[in-house]
């Protein structure tokens, strides 16, 4: 530790202190949390557009089946609003050291937020079939799992 750079590697704390490269901590929690909340909102995203419910019928000899995706409920479209602006706003984390706007609240409160309104309403898109309770032959296509 130094009050000054001793060199290539060295790197300042926010406590003002500059350290030298063998000290370097690895990444946070917030990074990892970060990564995690993208991964999860991307398979979120790409689900959204396969099939979530899916209907086989039989007429005379004729039988076929028809799927519906996961927008099929009108409120998955915020959602899917809320998953692009999630990956929006981890890719400019990516690309900024620091944002060129100031966000009213913490970004990892924002990003709970986000996240939870999400899976609340993903949960919901799965529980309520179309058709509504007790009516047959519905069932769940592979985007929902």
């Amino acid at each position: 530790m130094s009050d000054v750079s001793q060199g290539p590697g060295w790197w300042q704390a926010s406590d003002g202190k500059w350290y030298s490269p063998d000290q370097k901590p690895g990444p946070v929690a917030s990074q990892v949390g970060e990564k995690i909340t993208g991964v999860a909102t991307l398979v979120l995203f790409i689900s959204l557009f396969l099939p979530w419910f899916t209907y086989s019928f039989k007429f005379a000899s004729f039988s076929s089946s028809v799927s519906v995706d996961g927008l099929w409920h009108g409120w998955m479209y915020l959602v899917l609003i809320l998953c692009l602006a999630i990956l929006a706003y981890l890719v400019m984390r990516c690309g900024y050291r620091e944002l060129p706007f100031k966000l009213p609240i913490a970004e990892e409160q924002l990003l709970l937020v986000g996240t939870v309104v999400n899976a609340v309403l993903s949960i919901l898109g799965f529980l309520l079939k179309p058709g509504g309770i007790g009516f047959t032959g519905i069932g769940w296509g592979f985007g929902a799992f």
